[in-house]
């Protein structure tokens, strides 16, 4: 669609008509001039009883050169930038961290990954085999924020390793914020530290966490209520206690 705007023209002569000028402010490409290439990657393989195909909806590094593939089915793949065969990570069906809310149609599950700056820097500092998964659980009324509404809630989890080089997940994790007051869809999505901080700097080590509206019809608007947690970017420090939540963040 090519859009096209008239600008006004100054005349001297109050009763002298002018032809409006018009301008196209995205002219045509050229040909020859754009070319996009699409080559085949890698391939996740059905992780799901009945399911012909995994749920793939993000991947993260851990700045090593590794990629991890997150499939809303509940599992984790590790592969590279080299696109090798992926082996499974991390299956958090099979983890004590409740049961998994998912759903063939909507948007639950193994939603999102990130992986803290210093994964795999140095040992003595916070963060070091870290990651983190935003995924969805039923709402048992114990959330640290949110109404309590709606059947869902999401669940943010820290992730611990010994061995970040590791090809399998060996470790610990723990809770780290649970919000509830979503349906089946628009729960949270895409977490992510901030590229561009550094160690020392304000926003180092700051997890910024996607939340969608609750639901696709909601009729309680949570996303214009700034005190509710839904249709906001959310922003913690995952080392730090629940109680330093920070508010959501409204640029």
């Amino acid at each position: 669609m090519r859009l096209f705007a008239a600008l006004p023209v100054i005349s001297a002569g109050a009763t002298c008509a002018q032809t409006p000028i018009t301008y196209d402010p995205f002219p045509a490409i050229q040909p020859g001039s754009v070319t996009v290439a699409l080559d085949p990657f890698l391939t996740i393989p059905a992780d799901n009883a009945g399911a012909s195909i995994a749920r793939i909806t993000g991947a993260a590094s851990d700045g090593t050169g590794h990629v991890y593939i997150n499939s809303l089915n509940g599992m984790l793949y590790r592969t590279d930038i080299a696109g090798s065969s992926p082996t499974l990570y991390l299956d958090i069906t099979k983890q004590s961290v409740g049961a998994l809310a998912v759903s063939s149609f909507y948007q639950l599950g193994l939603a999102g990954v990130a992986f803290h700056p210093n994964f795999a820097g140095d040992p003595a500092q916070p963060g070091y085999g870290k990651f983190y998964t935003t995924s969805h659980t039923a709402n048992t009324g114990t959330s640290t924020i949110g109404d309590n509404t709606g059947p869902f809630t999401a669940q943010i989890r820290e992730w611990t390793t010994a061995s970040p080089a590791g090809s399998t997940f060996i470790g610990t994790s723990r809770e780290v914020l649970t919000v509830s007051g979503y349906s089946d869809e628009h729960a949270t999505g895409t977490i992510a530290f901030n590229p561009a901080a550094k160690p020392g700097t304000a926003d180092y080590g700051n997890l910024y966490i996607s939340s969608g509206d609750g639901a696709y019809n909601d009729g309680n608007q949570k996303a214009q209520v700034l005190t509710a947690p839904q249709g906001k970017l959310l922003r913690i420090n995952p080392l730090a206690t629940v109680a330093a939540l920070s508010t959501p963040v409204e640029n």
